[in-house]
């Protein structure tokens, strides 16, 4: 069942530490004004008041992100205390295609999943690795806008957050396959997809996506 704002909020502080937290719920606030003047969509919320209301925000979200497909295994060497680097798998590249079918195929890159540019680094609910290649496809959006790496497709900071959105989707609704070739979908969880894409669209992450390496 979608969470009320309250419960979103909650989320939002068991997720993130305090600083990242108070600009997801700034964002959650936004996103409240304009669903009480914008229309309203088919199935969501009725007038009352906010506290009392089921807002819809991550499945409405969810629904309307693609799904993309990862293929190959991302290689992540240990690079000392909270530091890894992605590596080239030669044999088996690992690889993202879109939901509009553009591709992506990270270089190699610090990483340690999700927080380059360690926007994520306070993540409370779970590893980032929890959902690490779609983490990992983020770092490199972010990496090559930063190093002016000339790619095939040319992202927006909007866009990156969008992919990361939809790739977390893809690992609960297309799955991956694990080492032993079994095809494995993580939980589905809107919310969290929702806290998450609303995390890396803060003004934190606009200042690091700004800022030249």
């Amino acid at each position: 069942m979608p969470a009320t704002v309250s419960e979103l909020k909650a989320k939002s502080r068991k997720m993130f530490d305090t600083s990242l937290a108070q600009q997801v719920e700034a964002a959650i606030d936004a996103d409240l004004a304009s669903k009480k003047t914008g229309p309203e969509l088919s199935g969501g919320p009725t007038a009352g008041p906010s506290s009392a209301l089921t807002f819809w925000f991550g499945d409405e979200l969810y629904k309307s992100l693609g799904e993309g497909h990862f293929t190959g295994r991302p290689i992540v060497q240990w690079n000392g205390m909270d530091s890894f680097i992605l590596l080239v798998n030669d044999q088996n590249p690992f690889h993202y295609k879109t939901s509009d079918g553009r591709s992506i195929q990270p270089q190699s890159i610090p990483t340690d999943g999700g927080s380059t540019p360690r926007l994520l680094h306070g993540l409370r609910k779970f590893s980032p690795w929890g959902y690490g290649p779609a983490f990992i496809i983020h770092d490199w959006l972010f990496a090559a806008h930063r190093q002016r790496i000339t790619l095939e497709h040319k992202w927006s900071f909007e866009e990156s957050a969008t992919i990361l959105a939809e790739g977390i989707k893809s690992l609960m609704a297309v799955g991956y396959d694990d080492g032993n070739g079994k095809r494995v979908r993580l939980d589905k969880d809107e919310d969290t997809i929702y806290l998450i894409y609303k995390a890396v669209l803060t003004s934190f992450a606009r200042d690091i996506w700004d800022q030249p390496r």
